[in-house]
Order: structure tokens, then sequence, then C-alpha cells
């Protein structure tokens, strides 16, 4: 449901500026340590969706759904990006380890102010792969 793909979305904003305005990279280990079980174990795993689920309860019911393969995409993302800014951080190289959180907040924040920059690449891979692959 969308107040929970939203929500999720706002988590990740603050979590990242904060991050960033506390220059404290273990925010942005914080924020990929709440994707990524999701990620491998499905929504099941998803702590966000849980807290989620409790704060909007029932309204849930009727809310606008997220197509699953779309989220799936824009997580991964998400977790590449911040999975290669982990080891930037520990390399002593934060320019690019904060240049990489900063993308994946620029794209949350994005995404909440309307334009989904996951959604336009998901559109243009599946472009790509029926070009390459044909009908699948």
């Amino acid at each position: 449901p969308m107040p929970l793909v939203t929500f999720s979305r706002w988590v990740y904003v603050a979590l990242l500026v904060a991050a960033f305005a506390l220059q404290q990279p273990w925010l942005t280990t914080l924020v990929l340590a709440l994707v990524v079980p999701g990620l491998i174990w499905g929504r099941q795993a998803n702590l966000l969706a849980h807290l989620g689920r409790r704060i909007f309860g029932a309204s849930l019911a009727q809310a606008v759904r997220e197509d699953r393969r779309l989220i799936y995409f824009n997580n991964l993302l998400l977790v590449i990006m911040l999975g290669l800014a982990q080891p930037a951080f520990w390399l002593g190289q934060p320019v690019i380890g904060w240049a990489l959180a900063g993308m994946v907040a620029a794209a949350a924040g994005l995404a909440l102010a309307g334009y989904c920059i996951g959604c336009t690449l998901f559109y243009q891979f599946k472009l790509y792969q029926y070009k390459v692959f044909g009908r699948s």
C-alpha cells in the first residue's frame, strides 16, 4: 500500500539527512539494515512495513497499491548504493560514501515530491530487456 511506501521513504530521507547533518555514517548503515531483510526474505521481514501497519491500521485496506516488482527494484537500488557507501566510509573515502548516500536521499525525496527516478529506471530497464530478449 502506498502509505507504507511513503512512510518508508520519509524514514529513509529523515535518517539520511540526519546522517549527513551529524556526519554519522552509521545512520546510513541503519537505513541499509532496515531494507536488506525485506529485500532478502520478503515483506514479512520488512520492519518499516510492520511499524507502518500498526500506524495506518485498517486504512491500508482501501489504499492504492504499488507494484511489488517496482518496490523490489527501488529497494535493490537503495541496497546497491548504500552497500557501496559502507566500504567507502570504512576505507576513509567519506566523500564517495556521502555522495552515494546523498543520491539515495535525493531519489527518495524526489519520490516524495512526486517523481520516482527508480520507476523511470525500472521502465527503461524493462524496455531494454524487451528489446534484447523479446517477450518474456
